[in-house]
């Protein structure tokens, strides 16, 4: 059985008149299932409207279509479930929320129950906000803005929820939480200053980051199992911070643009993290403490010139790879470093370009394997290893190149080939069985 209710107060119809729509309120209060809200403040002009929905119970039904200026909008769907929401607003400084097992009264919150909820806004205009709060399983929460300045946020506490939010042009801000499991984050913004933040809890959450301009921030935090993120910044100065704390979490991320700035901190076991920058500038920092860790770094295009990227992996097997093309580039791995208990970790840089640096510190564990190559002139190699049956080799083409490599355990392998002239190579080896050559 369907009802349509409309109660509805101060709501004045003086046909022929503009003004006598400004400050409109229309208020609908539901209990029951099946029931039907509609409420169309775009009829007639008008601004400064305001319009509440609420209900209570299942399979339940909230629509507001908004035009013009100022317009506020509060849909509640408490102790129920099944219930759509969907608002629409077109003008400037608008404001919409949406409320689903969750009563908020703008300084305190209490929860209800709610599951296989829906919340769709769409906004166009300028200084827009959206509010969405939903608590239970199987909810979807969608937001689409459309101006300048616009601000949403997010918090979803149940499982299977899913959250997207969409954003153009300047100054937009959007933050999605969700708690639980299986949970799913997309944000898409364009335009300048952006900034988004997801943190997920729980296990199988996904979270994506797409962003299109200048000066944006990122951040991803993650906390669970089988957690996959992906970042992607195309502009200058962005800046992306990814945290991931479970296993096999696994990390993309890429940067298009000048000076960008990207961070990655994983803990756990088979922790993923695979990050390339374009242009000139950038930098990168992966830290990862776990087993069966991997990290690959790129940077090229411009080519890219003074470009910074470090590694730092604490575990076992670990697999460090750092690509650099470019001049003036700083690359740095710290393989097993701190660990008392690594083996099988490599390390992995490969730089083309002229006054380039590159140091691998592979430590404290077993079959360790670092290697360097540089191609250009006037680069410098630098490779530590402490353990058993280590392998470093530095290959170096190009004129007045400069390459060290220190070992200290057993059966240590260190070679360093440098083709060309005025290069300079030193080996210093500690142990027993060491095997040391040296090509010019």
């Amino acid at each position: 059985m369907s009802k349509l209710t409309h109660i509805t107060t101060a709501v004045a119809l003086a046909l022929g008149s503009a003004q006598a729509f400004a400050a409109d309120t229309a208020v609908q209060t539901q209990y029951g299932q099946n029931n039907n809200a509609s409420i169309d403040q775009q009829t007639y002009a008008g601004d400064n409207r305001n319009a509440s929905q609420n209900q209570s119970g299942s399979n339940n039904t909230a629509t507001a279509t908004q035009q013009g200026n100022g317009q506020s909008s509060v849909q509640q769907q408490v102790y129920s479930s099944d219930n759509t929401v969907s608002v629409r607003q077109f003008g400037a400084d608008n404001r919409s929320r949406q409320y689903q097992g969750h009563i908020y009264d703008g300084t305190t919150a209490s929860y209800g129950a709610s599951s296989n909820s829906v919340s769709s806004t769409y906004q166009t205009g300028s200084k827009n906000e959206s509010t969405s709060y939903q608590i239970g399983d199987g909810n979807l929460a969608t937001t689409n803005q459309y101006g300048t300045a616009n601000s949403s946020t997010t918090i979803q506490n149940g499982d299977a929820n899913q959250a997207r939010t969409t954003q153009t042009y300047l100054n937009n801000t959007s933050s999605i939480t969700q708690s639980g499991a299986r949970n799913f984050a997309g944000t898409y913004q364009k335009g300048v200053n952006n900034n988004s933040v997801i943190k997920q809890s729980g296990f199988a959450n996904r979270g994506y980051v797409s962003q299109y301009g200048s000066n944006s921030s990122a951040s991803v935090s993650q906390q669970g199992t089988a957690n996959y993120t992906t970042t992607i910044q195309l502009g200058s100065s962005q800046n992306a911070n990814v945290s991931q704390n479970g296993y096999a979490n696994t990390t993309s991320n890429y940067q298009s643009g000048n000076t960008n700035t990207i961070s990655v901190n994983q803990t756990g076991m088979g922790n993923r993290s695979n990050t390339i920058q374009a242009s000139s500038g950038n930098s990168a920092s992966i830290s990862q403490n776990g087993s069966g860790n991997s990290s690959y770094i790129d940077q090229y295009n411009g080519p890219s010139t003074n470009g910074v990227a470090e590694v730092n992996q604490n575990g076992n097997g670990n697999v460090s790879e750092i690509y650099q093309e470019g001049e003036n580039n700083r690359a740095s791995a710290r393989v097993g470093f701190g660990s008392s208990t690594g083996n099988n970790n490599s390390s992995d840089i490969d730089q083309i370009g002229d006054g380039n640096i590159a140091r691998t510190f592979v430590r404290y564990g077993e079959d360790n394997v670092a290697s360097i190559e540089q191609t250009g002139n006037g680069n410098r190699a630098y490779a530590t290893q402490a353990g058993t049956e280590n392998e470093s080799t530095i290959t170096q083409n190009g004129n007045s190149n400069y390459a060290r490599t220190n070992q200290i355990g057993t059966a240590n392998i260190a070679t360093i080939d440098q083709q060309n002239s005025g290069d300079y190579a030193s080996t210093f080896q500690y142990g027993t069985g060491n095997v040391a050559s040296i090509v010019q």
